[in-house]
Formats: structure tokens, sequence, C-alpha cells
């Protein structure tokens, strides 16, 4: 065991693929179990109990298994260390930090609304996201299943795999190959039976928001600008995504161009000036 740990951390590549790995046997192993347990409830109990069920079955794997167990991203460390070296319990400069993650969160939502007005039929719908739950539409109850993306996606992509990569590779490559792997890891959404186009486009946009976070990640030091904006965009981010769109076309540019590639430029552009304005007081 202490030879593969050592493996783990020497090849950056290998350790970040075997925690991909856990994190989809995980979640699929969770679904599994909410569908045996709950498939037959009423929509409104599988939801809470899938969510609480796949949100305790992460905590497990992030929060034991991986610092303790793999001892990853930087050898055996204390829990406290450990927190402190993924950036979990780093939130200095506070309203930086905080002010950081709400302003990626407006340049993408406002850029993908725009694009969707162009390339689609913009529908305003609160229901959205303050109804209650129905069939295909999570309603209210999407600000509390957006926390297990928001926290655990970002504790394994920005904080162990992206801090396992720094120790062998540039702040560069470091964060798009780390990117890469965060947006390789929507494919287990083939799973749900989503379609392979849809699954593709979706890879694509999200290794763009990848490359913000780990930006953001790098030079804050802390997972919670990236884990602000990653809730709000799958919570209440949803306002600014309802549309119509009939083409294909139209679809690859609201989401790869409107909420991919076009906030990707504008927020690092702000991360580096913020970062460089707060370094210059």
């Amino acid at each position: 065991m202490v030879k593969i740990r050592e493996k783990l951390i020497k090849y950056p590549l290998i350790g970040s693929i075997v925690l991909m790995g856990l994190f989809g046997l995980f979640l699929f192993g969770s679904t599994i179990l909410s569908s045996i347990l709950f498939g037959s409830s009423s929509l409104f109990t599988y939801i809470i109990m899938s969510f609480i069920i796949l949100f305790i079955a992460l905590m497990f794997l992030f929060l034991y298994i991986t610092p303790f167990g793999l001892h990853l991203p930087n050898g055996k460390e204390s829990f406290k260390e450990w927190e402190e070296t993924i950036g979990l319990s780093v939130f200095k400069p506070l309203k930086r930090n905080i002010l950081l993650g709400l302003l990626a969160f407006a340049i993408t939502s406002f850029c993908g609304w725009v694009f969707t007005i162009l390339f689609g039929v913009y529908i305003f719908n609160p229901d959205t996201v303050f109804s209650l739950p129905e069939s295909g539409n999570l309603g209210i109850f999407i600000f509390i299943y957006a926390l297990r993306p928001g926290i655990w996606e970002e504790v394994a992509f920005r904080g162990i795999i992206l801090t396992l990569l720094l120790k062998k590779y540039s702040e560069k490559k470091s964060i798009i190959v780390s990117s890469i792997f965060f947006g390789l890891m929507h494919l287990f959404n083939l799973l749900s039976g989503t379609n392979i186009i849809i699954v593709i486009i979706q890879v694509i946009y999200a290794t763009f928001f990848g490359i913000v976070f780990g930006y953001m990640f790098v030079k804050t030091k802390s997972l919670l600008p990236s884990i602000i904006t990653h809730y709000l965009i799958d919570s209440l981010g949803q306002l600014f995504a309802s549309a119509n769109v009939n083409t294909l076309f139209g679809y690859i540019m609201i989401t790869i161009i409107g909420f991919g590639l076009i906030p990707m430029i504008i927020n690092l552009i702000l991360i580096k000036y913020l970062i460089n304005s707060d370094h210059e007081r």
C-alpha cells in the first residue's frame, strides 16, 4: 500500500486518474443504492434521500479515504495540514475571495444570457429554481443539490488533483490538464442516458469552466471563490439558461461560446486584475 501511495504522488497523472475513477465509482454506486432503497418512493423523497446518500458518500471519499488512505495530494499530513494544502480552510482575504466568486458568476451568467437571446428564445421562468420539485425539474431543491458539485468537484479537481499536478508540472500545464480531467468527468453523464453529442458539448464547456476555477485556485490558494462561482452557476445560474433552441449550432454557441469561452477569457482577466490590485496595496 505504501508503494502504491508513493506512485500516485510521484506520477500525478496516474494519481488524478485513480481519484477520478473513485469519484465516478462513488457517484454510480450512490445512484444505484438510492434507486434500490428509494426508487419506489415519491419524487420528493427520492431527491432528498439520493442527495443525502451521495453527499455523505463523497464526504467519506474526500475527507477520509483521500487524505488518510491515499495520502493525496502531498503525502501523509494531519487533517488540518491537508485542509490548508488543498485550500479548503483558506479564506483570507475573505471579502476579496467572496467578491471574486460573485463577479465570476455574474460575468458567466450575463455572457450566457446574451448568447441565449442571440441564438435561442430566452424564457424567464422563476419556477426553474423557485418551485417545488417535479419530474424533470428540481425546483427550489436545486439550491441544496448544487452543494454536491459546488463543494466536492472543487475539492476533487482543484484542491486535490490540481495541487497534485502542480508538484510536477507548471501552473499553466497543471491548470489545463486538471480542467481537461474535469471536463472528461462529465462523460459519466452518458450513464444516465444523456445524448452523446450533448455530453461532448458538456465536456467542452466544463473544461472552460475548469480553467477559470483552476486559475482562481492557483492565484488565491483558496477553494472559496471557485466553490461560490460553481455553486451559483449550478443553482441560480439556471435562471439565465432557460431557452428554446431549435438548432445544434445555436446550442453550441450558447453553451460552448456563451457560457464557456467568452466568460472564461473575461474571468481570467478579472482574476489577474483583482489579485494584482490586492498585491499592490
